[in-house]
């Protein structure tokens, strides 16, 4: 009888978690091919504990983080010191991370430092501009070369990863597993969340997210005002912003919005309650990765308030634009959209280019022709992302 394999999953963040858990139903539902372990870091403990209970998962290890100072560098070290016990106890023949925060950095860098395989969901993204998103960019790029198996969403990352010099074998494009997770809860879902008040007759939503880091301090501030005069000119406009819980988000948006009469502040909504809101919206502004997938595969037109984004497929698709993060461009773009029905409807029929639903039954199928042909190393020999030692103990650049 074949051995079982051992796959950890390391998350810290709700994304992550939204989008690793069709990865996991898929492996658990082959008992007899796979073990999996969730190690989760506690990077968001309240939202991801949201997050596991709107998926019905039990993270089966959660790390200790205590007394970390602010700062990326410092979360990942600490994250990186403290998956070192839980790897040992888990004992992985291969360790999944999903795309380009923190705690997916922590994972590879720890499963790397014990000589454990790396595969990376949702690879290949790229805005190349190591500032916005920063730091994202800079940790997808180390991903990629700590990662033995790439999982991209799309034929673009896919082309993204090739175009750095990374073997095409170990590159499989699978589609975004966000779209199975929006999927996957949709069927169940009431006709509007009963934990939000219903709106207003005749009136049309509006959903706003907004949380990056790039867009902390004045342009943080700059879109609430944008949102409010977007509410003042569209008066059949009802607008729900679900508020970040980082006061450097949260207070801003509450100085300027908190007493606005059509905009609707909320505390971070249950995934579920999330998704009946997009799909009611008829307009998102958003400066999410996620919320940007999420929208195109709902076709609800979508403002990117960012200055790049990696997710260009929806811009090409047409259910998408970058407006930037001016406040000037944020309200004539909006405005206009919501008074000019034949321009917004243009842009919900650009169809979703991000996959069809089934991308965790797909990396759960590949993982189970791949896992055993890739080499463990425990005695600091490396294999580059062809799968070839360089001889030096460090890993190839190809």
């Amino acid at each position: 009888m074949a051995a079982v394999h051992r796959i950890s999953i390391i998350s810290g963040t709700r994304p992550e978690i939204l989008k690793l858990a069709p990865v996991y139903a898929a492996l658990a539902k082959r008992p007899e091919i796979f073990a999996p372990t969730w190690i989760a870091t506690g990077q968001h403990s309240s939202l991801a504990d949201q997050a596991f209970a709107d998926f019905g998962v039990k993270p089966d290890m959660t790390v200790e983080l205590k007394d970390v100072p602010a700062g990326v560098s410092a979360q990942v070290g600490a994250t990186v010191a403290a998956l070192a016990p839980a790897l040992a106890t888990s004992d992985p023949e291969l360790v999944i991370v999903q795309g380009d925060t923190s705690s997916a950095l922590a994972g590879a860098l720890a499963a790397a430092a014990r000589g454990v395989p790396v595969a990376h969901v949702e690879a290949g993204l790229r805005s190349f501009d190591f500032d916005h998103p920063n730091p994202e960019e800079s940790i997808r790029v180390i991903i990629a070369r700590l990662a033995q198996l790439h999982f991209a969403p799309t034929e673009n990352a896919a082309a993204n990863l090739r175009a750095e010099g990374f073997a095409d074998r170990r590159i499989h494009v699978t589609g975004n597993t966000v779209v199975d997770a929006l999927m996957s809860v949709l069927p169940t879902l009431p006709a509007w969340p009963e934990t939000l008040e219903p709106p207003q007759a005749g009136k049309r939503l509006v959903l706003v997210t907004t949380h990056r880091r790039e867009s902390w301090g004045d342009q943080i501030e700059g879109i609430a005002r944008a949102v409010a005069s977007i509410s003042d000119a569209v008066p059949d406009a009802e607008i729900i912003l679900p508020v970040h819980p980082n006061p450097v988000v949260r207070d801003p948006l509450a100085t300027v919005l908190g007493t606005h009469p059509r905009v609707r502040l909320t505390p971070p909504l249950a995934y579920g309650d999330f998704v009946s809101v997009l799909r009611r919206s008829s307009l998102v502004l958003t400066d999410s990765g996620g919320v940007q997938e999420e929208a195109a595969t709902l076709g609800v037109p979508t403002l990117v308030m960012r200055k790049v984004t990696e997710r260009t497929e929806a811009l090409d698709a047409g259910v998408a634009k970058l407006v930037g993060t001016d406040r000037d461009d944020i309200e004539a773009l909006a405005i206009h959209l919501l008074t000019h029905e034949d321009d917004r409807q243009v842009m919900a029929q650009g169809g979703n280019p991000f996959g069809d639903g089934k991308a965790g039954e797909r990396i759960a199928s590949l993982l189970a022709r791949e896992v055993g042909a890739l080499r463990v190393v425990r005695s600091g020999e490396t294999e580059g992302p062809d799968g070839a030692k360089d001889g030096t103990g460090r890993r190839s650049a190809s």
